[in-house]
């Protein structure tokens, strides 16, 4: 068999696995998930080419590619090494041993912000097939996913790269990316180059999530916004985006009615744009 993921397992689940901490999308948030207009895909394989204890961390190739996804940028073998030795140094990395998904999509947020403090990224959890997981696939970005391995599995992905199966033995867990092709689900593994089908179709992701051979829970990685960003977000007319866009006012509280100075404050900048 090549090497894949029936080959080693060393993610942990327990109450652990995700983190109370995670940021989670409530019905009253406002977030924008853009567009991901990123075509360009890097590759990026566990077992080859690097440290002996990446072939054992399925968890930061995962997270790091839907970065690439997002990002455009390609990380490099010594980086993929530096983020597995910070997942060792700060984020409960065992080697051989675990890691627990929620510290694994910490540690990759963590050293990509520490690395680019002028494009932070952020990270919010939510469900297979919910509102937000929807929302981003259908806007084309990737998000991290996991699964109980079985042969089963592994064989019904790779005999003609589409998973038929509603249901399958539970094993050890392996994480992998998914995305949205056309009108179908991809899930994308981490063995390109040393599997038969490192990409195949899994249009059954939400049947098996709910028999718990998907875990329920997905990351997705989003640019931070600044707070002019944020300010924006809340002004619900074009041309008051507008006015904004332009510096004529900070505008906290952009559905308050303004006092008369307020007013003239405003009235002053437009003059003094137009007397340039």
């Amino acid at each position: 068999m090549e090497l894949s993921e029936l080959n080693m397992q060393w993610l942990i689940i327990d109450e652990n696995t995700i983190s109370e901490e995670d940021y989670i999308i409530w019905a009253d948030d406002k977030i924008e998930i853009p567009v991901n207009t990123n075509t360009k895909r890097f590759f990026y394989n566990q077992w080859t080419k690097r440290s002996p204890s990446t072939s054992r961390s399925c968890w930061p190739f995962w997270s790091i590619w839907t970065v690439s996804d997002l990002t455009w940028i390609e990380v490099t073998e010594v980086e993929l090494n530096e983020i597995n030795q910070l997942a060792i140094d700060e984020f409960w990395l065992t080697i051989p041993g675990w890691m627990y998904m929620s510290k694994a999509v910490d540690c990759v947020r963590t050293w990509w912000n520490r690395k680019n403090p002028n494009n932070k990224l952020y990270s919010i959890r939510c469900d297979i097939w919910d509102k937000v997981f929807t929302e981003a696939l259908q806007k084309w970005h990737s998000l991290v996913v996991w699964y109980k391995t079985s042969t089963e599995y592994y064989k019904d992905s790779q005999d003609d790269w589409i998973v038929i199966w509603e249901d399958f033995p539970i094993n050890w867990w392996h994480l992998v990316r998914t995305n949205f092709n056309d009108k179908a689900i991809k899930i994308d593994d981490n063995y390109f180059w040393t599997k038969k089908y490192n990409t195949y179709i899994n249009n059954r992701i939400k049947i098996l999530k709910d028999k718990w051979i998907f875990f329920p829970s997905a990351y997705l990685f989003l640019y931070e916004k600044t707070m002019t960003d944020k300010i924006r977000d809340n002004i619900d007319l074009e041309n008051a985006k507008k006015f904004f866009d332009r510096g004529f006012t900070n505008w906290l509280k952009p559905r308050e009615s303004i006092t008369r100075q307020e007013f003239w404050a405003s009235m002053e900048l437009v003059i003094q744009s137009l007397q340039k």
